[in-house]
């Protein structure tokens, strides 16, 4: 499995020009042929414009049938979180579209993130999100969710290969980041494929830092502040990590 990743600079006033760069920058990596793109949290901006909720929440719609159509024509995968309007409510949903254009699954961020006031800004989800993919059983998160240990556990008792995060973590806490996403694939002994955004957001400095770690704890991939990167990862290892040292069995009875 090949994994590519987009780190944007969303500018807060301009979602449309934010929507054309990621475009582009999608057309750029698709040569490289991975089989998946993420791509950050919020990935045409927020938080600033959430006064023009309505307008913000349109514009990622018709991007996302822009993303579905660049899915189709370059056969890749894309998994990243925009601003959905469903009824009178908002929610930070994350998307994942398949190779073929089709959405395979969108999940609603559960854990938001009150010391940033998150909730008074969209309506937290219910869910949590298993979906079976072209590469095996995906988890989804997105951002703060990393810090909750059980969201993840209780996807992987369920049969999670690998799980995908959109993020907009900011470098005050990269160390955080970068150790959390390691402990989730080491306690779980999965995938973890973690995308972050770079830039500024008013008094937020983001590093970047998408990272690729395995089921053993292994660093496979460490951006830094570069727009874009590729990982390429063998994902029967998972398999190979959990007969070879099985603690999940111990988990799975501790649960029943």
């Amino acid at each position: 499995m090949r994994i590519g990743f987009i780190q944007s600079a969303p500018l807060e006033d301009d979602p449309e020009g934010n929507a054309k760069t990621l475009l582009l920058d999608i057309k750029k990596i698709v040569s490289k042929k991975p089989d998946i793109i993420l791509i950050p949290e919020f990935f045409l901006g927020g938080s600033k414009l959430m006064a023009f909720r309505q307008k913000l929440a349109a514009i990622y719609a018709r991007t996302l049938d822009s993303l579905k159509t660049l899915a189709r024509d370059y056969h890749v995968g894309i998994y990243g979180s925009l601003l959905e309007k469903s009824g009178p409510k908002y929610y930070n949903t994350a998307v994942l579209i398949g190779p073929n254009g089709d959405e395979l699954a969108r999940y609603r961020k559960i854990h938001l993130f009150h010391h940033n006031a998150e909730h008074k800004l969209v309506a937290a989800g219910a869910t949590p999100t298993l979906v079976d993919t072209p590469w095996g059983k995906c988890a989804l998160l997105i951002c703060y969710d990393l810090r909750f240990p059980e969201l993840l556990r209780g996807l992987t008792l369920q049969g999670a290969q690998f799980a995908l995060i959109c993020a907009q973590w900011p470098a005050a806490r990269a160390d955080h980041w970068l150790t959390l996403i390691k402990a989730r694939a080491i306690e779980n002994q999965v995938f973890v494929f973690a995308a972050n955004r770079i830039g500024e957001k008013r008094e937020s400095v983001f590093p970047g830092l998408s990272s690729v770690v395995g089921p053993w704890g292994e660093c496979l991939l460490q951006m830094g502040k570069q727009k874009s990167g590729l990982c390429t990862v063998n994902l029967s290892e998972g398999t190979r990590v959990r007969e070879m040292f099985p603690v999940l069995n111990d988990a799975i009875l501790w649960h029943k």
